[in-house]
């Protein structure tokens, strides 16, 4: 590494790289001292119109990616536990068959929720498993907890079995 390095000499860096992203407020002020900063809004910059899907061939192919996905049990139960409405922010959610993409993204995209419904329901199914069993610690009977039961030593079972020449008292069939 050292040897490459004395050989090719310092290597420049990219300027974009040392860059630091600072609010352009901040060089307002240090250009123009008397302007009111704070009337200053900052818009952000208006994404293009994304390219839509026109391949009558890629959507077919996607509607039935979309479609075998929402056929499994999983996307199912997901579906009936939480209406489309009550979805947030981060929940998994059905790829766009219409957005122009590479095939390689598409089967990514799919995958991947795939995947996540997977994952997010069975979150679910162990939450409420963890409060059937919650339910069912607290409905338990506890009488067996005061009993006076003594739990001997798997030992103490072999030698109270043996006699004392050795031989065992119980009887093999």
């Amino acid at each position: 590494n050292s040897r490459l390095r004395d050989r090719l000499g310092p290597v420049n860096r990219s300027p974009m790289k040392n860059r630091k992203y600072t609010d352009l407020r901040d060089k307002l002020k240090k250009c123009r001292p008397s302007l009111d900063t704070d009337q200053v809004t900052v818009a952000q910059p208006r994404s293009a119109p994304r390219e839509r899907e026109d391949d009558p061939n890629t959507i077919q192919r996607r509607t039935k990616d979309v479609e075998y996905g929402k056929n499994t049990q999983h996307y199912m139960t997901y579906r009936d536990r939480i209406p489309k409405e009550d979805r947030e922010q981060g929940m998994p959610s059905t790829p766009d068959k219409y957005r122009k993409m590479s095939r390689r993204r598409w089967d990514g995209l799919v995958k991947s929720w795939k995947i996540n419904v997977h994952k997010y329901v069975s979150s679910m199914n162990k939450d409420e498993d963890d409060e059937d069993k919650e339910d069912i610690e607290d409905n338990e009977d506890d009488s067996w907890k005061t009993q006076d039961s003594t739990i001997g030593d798997w030992n103490d079972e072999i030698d109270a079995e043996t006699d004392n020449d050795g031989t065992s008292l119980l009887m093999f069939c």
